[in-house]
């Protein structure tokens, strides 16, 4: 009887679990926060349509349980971008590009154009914005 007692409240603790229950885990990732350090996280947890949680895998793991578990394998999270027409490669290039929009002269221009190297030091120089 003891020995049924016991298997009782070991089966019962089992059970007893203070995780929290998700939907999604997506684990392995490079997660882009967006907060304002524009740290990055390795997991995040989804219930109901909601990221409910997000930081190292092992605190999401620890925290919360799903069955659908998504392995990003390494890849780029990023936050949900909502626009009626993007070009988000794009601005990706043009981040990377030497910003001529306003320049008034070949001076002004050049100056740019130096200041963009001195502080980047590229191989081969992209400007956009030259009227």
């Amino acid at each position: 009887m003891k020995k049924f007692l016991g298997l009782i409240v070991a089966l019962t603790l089992l059970h007893c679990t203070t995780k929290e229950q998700a939907d999604l885990l997506v684990v392995n990732a490079t997660i882009y926060t967006v907060d304002s350090n524009f740290s990055t996280a390795e997991a995040l947890a989804v219930k109901d349509g909601k990221i409910v949680g997000v930081g190292s895998q092992t605190d999401i793991e620890s925290q919360f349980e799903a069955l659908d578990v998504l392995d990003a394998e390494g890849h780029t999270v990023t936050p949900g971008f909502i626009d009626a027409h993007c070009h988000f490669l794009g601005l990706g290039f043009n981040q990377q590009a030497v910003d001529l929009v306003g320049t008034k002269s070949f001076e002004e221009v050049v100056k740019r154009v130096t200041d963009f190297q001195n502080t980047n030091n590229r191989a081969f120089i992209v400007g956009r914005g030259w009227d």
